[in-house]
């Protein structure tokens, strides 16, 4: 079920990258009626969002089968992403008015998605 070669390496993050893109669009359908998002950058996005999650997964993997880790190999920029996120989740935590202004933001764009 985990890969042991670099050719599986890839077809796995493939498929967990297609089936995330799968239900996130399925989700959205069911929730919204719609998957037109907001054009080309909303589906660029779930890409991105079914990258993060294949390899975030890996990684976790990686951890309790070291195999894993070794076909994944240099982990830096897993952990650049990580790094950046946390400080960026640390700083907006200190102002919590800068945190509802950009909940705000994220509620505004979000109903201009739907709408």
């Amino acid at each position: 079920m985990l890969p042991s070669s670099e050719d599986e390496l890839y077809r796995a993050i493939l498929l967990m990258m297609v089936a995330y893109l799968a239900v996130a669009f399925a989700w959205e359908k069911w929730a919204t009626g719609t998957v037109a998002g907001g054009g080309k950058t909303h589906y660029l996005t779930r890409v991105f969002d079914s990258a993060t999650f294949s390899s975030s997964l890996l990684l976790l993997a990686g951890i309790l089968h070291k195999p894993v880790l070794d076909l994944i190999g240099n982990v830096k920029p897993f952990l650049l992403v990580a790094g950046l996120a946390g400080c960026i989740y640390g700083l907006i935590a200190l102002a919590p008015k800068a945190r509802e202004t950009a909940s705000r933001a994220d509620a505004k764009d979000n109903s201009r998605q739907l709408g």
